[in-house]
C-alpha cells in the first residue's frame, strides 16, 4: 500500500477487486462479513477515507496520538472531532489500539 489522495491505495488490491465475483465468492474464510457490515453500514465516503488512513498510519508506528495528528494533517477538511470518533469506533472493533487524549479525560 501507499498513501494516495483519498487514503491507502494498492494497485494489486484494486486489480483483485475488479475480478471479484458478484456474490463474494473467493473471499477469505476469515472474513467476518457481519462484523464488517456492522462497522461500515452507516459510513460515508469521508468516514471510509479517514478510517483507512488512520489504520494505515497507525499500523506504521502503533502510536495512536501520532496517527490522529497525521490523519488530521492529511484530511485537514475533516474536523478533528470526527476523526477521533472514527478512531474510537475502530478501537471498538479492534482495528487500532491506544487511547486518545479526549478519551483519557
Amino acid at each position: 500500500y501507499s498513501l494516495y489522495i483519498r487514503g491507502p491505495y494498492s494497485r494489486d488490491l484494486a486489480e483483485d477487486y475488479y475480478h471479484l465475483p458478484d456474490r463474494g465468492e473467493g473471499l477469505p474464510h476469515t472474513f467476518r462479513a457481519r462484523e464488517f457490515l456492522s462497522l461500515v453500514s452507516d459510513a460515508d465516503s469521508d468516514w471510509l477515507e479517514v478510517a483507512a488512513t488512520l489504520i494505515m498510519v497507525w499500523e506504521h508506528t502503533r502510536d495512536l496520538e501520532w496517527a490522529l495528528e497525521r490523519t488530521s494533517e492529511l484530511k485537514y477538511w475533516i474536523p478533528k472531532e470526527k476523526i477521533e470518533k472514527i478512531a474510537e469506533r475502530l478501537m471498538k472493533f479492534g482495528l487500532i489500539k491506544g487511547q486518545t487524549k479526549v478519551m483519557a479525560s
